[in-house]
């Protein structure tokens, strides 16, 4: 957890914020499922994750789930109407 966050006692002790992916230790978390996991449920976590480093004063950068969304659904043109940006 980096230092000033201002992340509640109760989310620090919860979580192993030690431990990471080898050289990425203390600078990134690994989010874990069992089973199946779709398109839906990855947005909805990441949603969940910006919502909960946000309410816990972690500095973060906004768009995340944005990005995802755009990676999983891009834009698509149908019947000649664009949904692209530009319109």
């Amino acid at each position: 957890m980096p230092t000033g966050s201002g992340a509640s006692s109760s989310i620090t002790s919860t979580c192993r914020w030690e431990q990471g992916l080898s050289n990425l230790a203390g600078k990134v978390f690994r989010i874990g499922h069992l089973g199946s996991f779709n398109d839906l449920m990855l947005a909805g976590t990441l949603s969940g994750v910006e919502m909960g480093l946000r309410l816990a004063g972690v500095p973060h950068r906004d768009g995340g789930v944005t990005a995802a969304l755009e990676c999983l659904a891009p834009p698509t043109e149908e019947e000649g109407v664009s949904v692209s940006k530009e319109n």
